[in-house]
């Protein structure tokens, strides 16, 4: 059978080009190859040629191979497109629930936080009423086994109060730092240069607001423990450390407010611009603290 060319369905009269996409053979020009061209070619490289239909053919394979990879490829990055759109309108869900359930504990916690400011300031004052019946007496200097009930009964006596063991709930001294107080001590050296200060408790407090009242009578250390040093003695209510703060930042508060004197009285912490005006402050600074 004559071999044509499958471009031109002419005779091969001669040598031509084989195409092995679709095994025939094709005349040089049909094919647009230059003879000379084809023949420096490799066996490999001629095994590899094709014709233009063939080319076509492959290259439109191609595209679709391609194309089908980018509709696979648009797909899966939909797909992941509306996951992560689930996704985030769940945690959108979640967000809103959590500022619900944050809300929820801030008003909470808000509402704990006044409870336990008002609970804690009633506590201040129960711990300030237990003290109502305490006085403190200061600047007395201890003496090595120095006997505090007979000091306070020989206070009462120059301050015409009875001072009788049987009035006396408790007698102790405690060394007073800056800014607190430390538990009740034994008369030891110190390097606080003041005395530690007494503590006397009373059966009542009538007892002790008589002792307050005559704290501006004159008293000195000799005239209780005789002696060489000779210290002016003074009498004041027994605070707890939470007034004892509080009389401190009264008295800053006071100094910018230009008020002359600043002190306490029968658990109100009391301050004056002048003998004629007496003002009496909480623990705001605003009215009156009445603990008794």
């Amino acid at each position: 059978m004559e071999n044509k060319c499958g471009e031109c369905i002419k005779p091969m009269a001669s040598e031509g080009v084989y195409c092995h996409g679709c095994d025939k053979d094709y005349h040089f020009t049909c094919c647009g190859v230059r003879e000379a061209t084809y023949k420096t070619k490799t066996e490999e490289m001629k095994l590899k040629f094709k014709c233009r239909v063939c080319k076509e053919a492959t290259i439109g394979s191609n595209m679709k191979t391609e194309i089908e990879e980018l509709k696979n490829a648009l797909q899966f990055h939909s797909d992941t497109y509306e996951n992560m759109k689930t996704e985030i309108a769940e945690l959108k869900k979640e967000n809103s629930a959590n500022k619900k359930e944050i809300m929820k504990m801030k008003t909470e916690n808000d509402y704990l936080y006044r409870e336990l400011s008002k609970l804690q300031e009633r506590v201040n004052v129960m711990e300030q009423k237990d003290n109502l019946n305490c006085v403190e007496i200061h600047n007395l200097p201890a003496q090595p086994n120095e006997d505090l009930q007979e000091i306070v009964e020989t206070i009462g006596s120059q301050l015409q109060i009875p001072a009788e063991k049987n009035l006396i709930k408790e007698v102790y001294r405690v060394q007073k730092g800056k800014g607190d107080y430390a538990t009740k001590t034994k008369t030891k050296p110190t390097t606080n240069k003041k005395p530690p200060v007494i503590v006397v408790r009373f059966a009542d407090k009538t007892l002790a607001n008589q002792w307050i009242d005559k704290k501006k009578t004159g008293l000195s250390s000799v005239n209780i423990i005789g002696g060489v040093q000779n210290n002016d003695l003074y009498i004041n209510e027994h605070l707890t450390q939470h007034y004892r703060d509080l009389y401190w930042q009264a008295r800053i508060t006071s100094k910018k407010l230009n008020y002359q004197f600043v002190w306490i009285k029968h658990g109100y912490i009391c301050r004056e611009r002048s003998k004629l005006q007496q003002t009496c402050l909480s623990r705001h600074l605003e009215i009156k603290i009445e603990v008794g």
